[in-house]
């Protein structure tokens, strides 16, 4: 391609008539110039824009321009009165803070915000690097700044004792601390005063939040109207000092009524990749007050202000097929009719109950732990606990529910035993008779269930858990589900390169490859190992696991057959060819053969119950199929272990889904390989289950992971920041991580699924 062309952009040659036949253009990218120019052509003095609004629907159903909100409050000081761990909201103060808009409703369009074009065949396109997708630009171009600012996201502050307490006592919940459980060696706190609690992970600006320990989202028609919503929710974190920068606000796209607050840095919205965006998102009842808050906003520091490239350029990579600082999703859009309803307990009198007691141990020492019966505080005879265990077998227990001084509902315990039935789960359909009402269809035929609410509809299909004493027709639930919980996000690439500050002249990282047994051309044969789209970069690799338990490595698969990716992914294999040239410092297979280590081995679902035992000195989870074959439950392949957890609780009936290798036992066991676990909500039998494990995203012939193929519009370009999620662990040994600006393109499938394609805005001589 031409100098020319590099420099100038589709907007420049259109604008300055430069004919395409002057530079080298292939046919779709003349076509979208040739585009470019009628539209100028029509209206010279129309601007492009920056991103096009979403629109929402509100509870009147009045469409409208997503909310643009923000205005700044103290610069993020927390009230005096806040405990000296806590002196200033980490909030991103180095930015532009937006004005309130007077009327988010834009019913016409202005020469600063031109209407969308219409579709035309100029404006579409397909991709070198999505395969089978054919993409319609529905939007005009942005206007490209010729820089934007990267900052450097700061440490989290460290979670101590103190300042969770003094955190959770400005969200209004005055209570003890307890211990929670983290990820690796992250510190988790729990703080809970018996009726709500605070969850803090590694950083007081880190936590969720709620009012009331059995929380539950309200059904939609009881839902207030979103803009009452967001002045509730706005007071509530303003009050708080929790909304001391610029933002938007909008509707989570889960159907459950919350709302996500995208932070704003040098007015760019802060976003994540994978639709996803820093944590804060509240939920408003429908008495009006927040329920639920999740929270994870941390520091900044500017690192400078940098050239960056257009929009068009953007795109350009993805036309060609450039991985390199590229990242792909898509989502699966799927209405979320997901609600949980609770048993309503009667109080102040004997009552039979079955459940869990959850203990929770003082984070300080010489405190008693918190007990709770299924979010609810419980005091009386308990069950003996090990210092270990944080909670006990399922339980039958007997006592009474009565509130004390602060309206706080507490169970007092006068009995209990190990129940002697399981805590079961049960789906069938809501039939309301004159003699009762009822849950049809199951295995153990009509189930009479009282207390059914009476937002429960007839005819409504749901989930029940529960058990049926022996002798009976009667249901003793606790919880009814109902509904789907909605789609679900597939990320597909993720090639985004290091930032480098420096630029070329800064110091570059030095690839350190792994010892590559052999030169080019060596012939390799039996290579074992699993089948695998390794380091999100969207080659083929096979991830090895060597035999002798000495270490796990990866090879790229230079000329992999698209048959093997698909049918064979995630399972053992072995591959012969000879050695290419390194990939990025890895070593590459050129591969010529291929066959099953297991002929016909594939991933299979089992349901049931597990325990937690110890086996040949070390401690494993031990699994009872409803078949009553009992198995010893390993990590993934190609991992070689005993797990060291599982969904749900012991006793708790959960689905697995893994590899059960032949052959293979431990301490006289049958293993799986477990890939995945869940908690068997509503079934009782595997019926209609689908295995999602080994099924293999599609692979095309030179090994990059597609997007879904078929037609799809792109309905919005805009210009963001992506941070990196560092709640979970903040990279030590690197620099950075940065927040940095980010060409974001999203759209829609024929079906409704959504995609986004995100590509770094620093150019070339910025990235690593």
């Amino acid at each position: 391609m031409s100098d020319l062309y590099k420099k100038s952009e589709l907007q420049y040659l259109a604008e300055h008539d430069i004919p395409s036949s002057k530079i080298n253009l292939w046919p779709s990218i003349s076509a979208q110039l040739a585009s470019q120019k009628k539209q100028q052509r029509i209206d010279k003095t129309m601007k492009t824009f920056l991103g096009i609004f979403r629109t929402l629907s509100w509870a009147g159903g009045a469409v409208v321009l997503i909310l643009i909100i923000g205005w700044a409050v103290n610069k993020g000081r927390i009230p005096a009165q806040l405990s000296g761990d806590i002196t200033a909201s980490p909030g991103l103060t180095d930015s532009v803070v937006l004005e309130p808009t007077t009327d988010p409703v834009s019913p016409s369009p202005t020469p600063d915000q031109p209407a969308l074009p219409v579709i035309f065949e100029g404006n579409r396109f397909t991709s070198n690097l999505f395969r089978g997708l054919n993409l319609t630009l529905a939007v005009s171009w942005p206007s490209s700044p010729e820089s934007a600012s990267i900052y450097q996201q700061l440490p989290p502050e460290p979670l101590t004792i103190q300042s969770a307490r003094a955190m959770a006592q400005h969200l209004g919940v005055d209570g003890e601390v307890y211990l929670g459980t983290g990820e690796g060696d992250q510190v988790v706190y729990i703080v809970s005063d018996g009726r709500s609690k605070v969850v803090f992970n590694g950083s007081p600006w880190s936590f969720f939040y709620m009012s009331e320990l059995g929380f539950n989202f309200a059904l939609a028609e009881d839902r207030l109207p979103f803009e009452h919503q967001v002045q509730v929710a706005e007071a509530f974190l303003n009050a708080r000092g929790l909304l001391d920068f610029p933002y938007t606000v909008e509707p989570l796209d889960d159907n459950t009524g919350t709302l996500q607050f995208i932070a704003s840095l040098n007015g760019l919205p802060v976003r994540y990749h994978d639709f996803l965006a820093p944590e804060m998102k509240v939920y408003v009842d429908s008495q009006g007050e927040v329920a639920y808050l999740s929270y994870n906003q941390g520091g900044v520091e500017s690192a400078g202000t940098y050239p960056i490239i257009t929009a068009q350029e953007a795109w350009l990579k993805v036309i060609n097929g450039d991985k390199k600082g590229i990242s792909a999703s898509w989502r699966v859009e799927k209405p979320n009719t997901f609600q949980a309803r609770p048993r309503p307990w009667s109080l102040n009198q004997p009552l039979d109950l079955y459940g869990y007691i959850h203990m929770l141990e003082s984070a300080e020492s010489g405190k008693p732990p918190l007990m709770l019966f299924e979010n609810m505080l419980v005091q009386g005879k308990m069950p003996p606990f090990q210092a270990e265990e944080q909670f006990s077998p399922f339980l039958h227990v007997w006592g009474q529910i009565i509130p004390d001084e602060s309206g706080r509902e507490v169970l007092h315990l006068d009995g209990w035993e190990i129940s002697a039935l399981p805590d079961g789960q049960f789906s069938g359909t809501i039939e309301r008779r004159a003699e009762g009402d009822f849950l049809t269809g199951t295995d153990l035929g009509d189930l009479l269930m009282p207390d059914l609410p009476a937002s429960v509809p007839d005819g409504e299909s749901i989930a029940v858990r529960g058990l049926v004493p022996s002798g009976t027709q009667m249901l003793e639930w606790s919880m009814i589900h109902a509904g789907d919980t909605g789609g679900w996000v597939n990320p597909v690439l993720n090639s985004f390169a290091g930032v480098n500050p420096a630029g070329q002249a800064g110091p570059q990282p030095t690839a350190t490859p792994l010892p590559v047994p052999g030169a080019s051309g060596t012939v390799m044969n039996d290579i074992q190992g699993i089948i695998s789209a390794g380091n999100n970069q969207g080659e083929v690799r096979l991830g090895l696991a060597h035999l002798d338990g000495s270490g796990y490595e990866w090879y790229y698969l230079a000329k992999p057959y698209p048959e093997v990716m698909n049918q064979l992914y995630k399972l053992p294999v072995s591959l012969s060819g000879t050695l290419g040239e390194p990939v990025d410092g890895f070593p590459s297979i050129i591969v010529e053969d291929y066959r099953e280590l297991y002929p016909g081995l594939r991933y299979e679902a089992w349901l049931g119950t597990y325990e937690s035992t110890t086996l040949e000195n070390e401690d494993v989870l031990l699994f009872t199929a409803q078949n009553g074959e009992t198995y010893v439950i390993f990590e993934p392949l190609p991992m070689d272990g005993p797990i060291d957890s599982l969904a749900g609780l012991p006793g708790e009936p959960v689905i697995i889904e893994g590899l059960a290798v032949p052959g293979k036992s431990f301490a006289g066991y049958p293993v799986i390989h477990s890939s995945v676990s869940s908690v068997a909500e509503e079934r009782t039998n595997l019926d209609g289950y689908v295995i999602t494990s080994g099924q293999s995203v599609p692979f095309s012939d030179n090994g990059l992971v597609l997007l879904p193929g078929g037609n799809a519009i792109l309905e919005s370009i805009e210009l963001v920041n992506i941070a990196q999620d560092i709640q979970f662990g903040y990279p030590v040994d690197v620099p950075g991580p940065y927040i940095q600006p980010v060409w974001r393109f999203t759209g829609s499938y024929e079906n409704g699924d959504q995609f986004e394609i995100l590509v770094q805005a620093l150019r070339e001589e910025y990235l690593e």
